[in-house]
């Protein structure tokens, strides 16, 4: 028998990996474990992290669990990433003033004593930082877009963005990109995450070309009446040349708040299912702003008994009148000059619209979507074949948002 349990083993193929322990009569074969793939070049608890890491470029460290405190980080060369140990559970609050080339993955964000922050970007040197993955609970990220190089790739990716209160002193967003830059775009990048709960806005943005991709903001409500703290899921403020791309924004107090002006921002392929004011978008004081191929959830009834769904366009008394915004390819209930004057040399064409519209290809009525007249889901907002709109858009494609399979 114990001849036949060799044999067994060679023909399997894992003789090799096989030891052979005798102790009595039946031999018992023992299989060595593989090493866990990782790709750690470097290991670090809280006790030893600032020496690893200040001597670390270019590599990885991997992280035992336990509380950070602030990460300062370091100007390096190479791109230097941290991560929790496979299971680990790190915290840490961000300050990068100044800090470059570094990648923080997978980390719960803890708050900063000296700022009173879950991250803050800021200063000249700081660029090419990243951070995925990690959970900012009840913690707000600011970054100084107006102290960083133009085009400094700043990227937050999948992250969550959760249940942060605004306090007195504090900005309104929970990510907050301050300022903008003379010398261009900034090359900000927030996608991927998740935003809700809380009091605050999702992103106030005030900068010069973030770029706001593939988020979804849910369940973000002003609660405290119409005074108080803005619950925008995102508001514009001074900024321009942003692209606000692929987002899923859904049972929200506001999808997007310019009241005060935008400037040649560019919103596009969004859904937007906003459940409490009916001014989904309100792009005041516009100039030059595109705003194609939204689906702007048209089928029920907002505040004030009003239906949802409606872009607000026009001025505050005193402010700017729009100029240039180009309105095509959206579903929309309406598209309302809603306080000052009329917008000059507005297009506004090829919308589906459940009433209002003035171009000569919008198409009145309706959309018939897949998942039903209140869809639940993003991939419920595609359209049936045979919905109004099908197929309509200028560019031969379906009006509203591409919803993917």
């Amino acid at each position: 028998m114990a001849t036949f349990g060799v044999l067994a083993l060679l023909v399997g193929g894992a003789a090799a990996a096989a030891v052979l322990v005798t102790p009595g009569p039946n031999p018992v074969a023992k299989v060595p474990r593989l090493p866990v793939p990782t790709d750690c070049d470097l290991h670090a608890t809280t006790s030893n992290f600032a020496s690893v890491f200040g001597s670390a470029n270019g590599q990885t460290i991997c992280l035992a669990s336990g509380n950070y405190g602030t990460f300062t980080g370091g100007v390096k060369s190479s791109m230097t990433t941290i991560k929790p140990e496979h299971g680990a559970t790190v915290k840490m609050a961000l300050r990068f003033d100044p800090a470059a080339n570094i990648t923080v993955d997978g980390v719960k964000g803890g708050i900063d004593p000296a700022t009173g922050l879950g991250a803050y970007l800021s200063e000249s040197q700081t660029h090419d930082i990243t951070v995925r993955d990690s959970v900012f609970d009840d913690a707000q990220v600011v970054i100084r877009s107006d102290s960083l190089p133009p085009d400094a790739n700043i990227l937050f990716d999948h992250n969550v963005h959760s249940n942060w209160v605004k306090c007195s002193n504090c900005y309104e967003g929970r990510v907050e990109v301050v300022g903008g830059h003379a010398g261009g775009s900034n090359g900000i990048t927030i996608q991927n995450s998740e935003f809700y709960g809380g009091n605050s806005d999702g992103i106030q943005n005030s900068s010069n070309g973030t770029r706001i991709l593939n988020n979804e903001f849910h369940d973000i409500d002003q609660i405290d009446g119409p005074s108080g703290v803005h619950a925008d899921s995102i508001q514009l403020y001074g900024s321009s040349n942003t692209v606000i791309r692929g987002n899923y924004v859904h049972d929200v107090s506001i999808g997007i708040m310019a009241a005060d002006g935008a400037d040649r921002e560019t919103i596009e392929n969004n859904v937007f299912k906003v459940t409490g004011s009916p001014y989904a978008l309100n792009i005041l004081s516009d100039r030059g702003s595109v705003i194609r191929h939204n689906t702007v959830w048209s089928g029920g009834t907002c505040a004030w008994g009003i239906a949802c769904g409606v872009l607000y366009l026009g001025n505050k008394s005193g402010d700017p009148v729009s100029t240039g915004t180009n309105i095509t390819d959206n579903i929309l209930t309406d598209v309302c000059v809603c306080s000052g004057s009329a917008p000059q040399n507005q297009t506004e064409d090829y919308n589906l619209v459940a009433q209002g519209g003035s171009g000569a290809h919008d198409i009145h009525g309706s959309p018939s979507y897949a998942g039903s007249a209140s869809p639940n889901m993003l991939a419920g907002f595609a359209l049936t074949a045979m919905s109004l709109g099908y197929a309509a858009a200028d560019d031969g494609s379906d009006m509203g948002a591409a919803i993917g399979p």
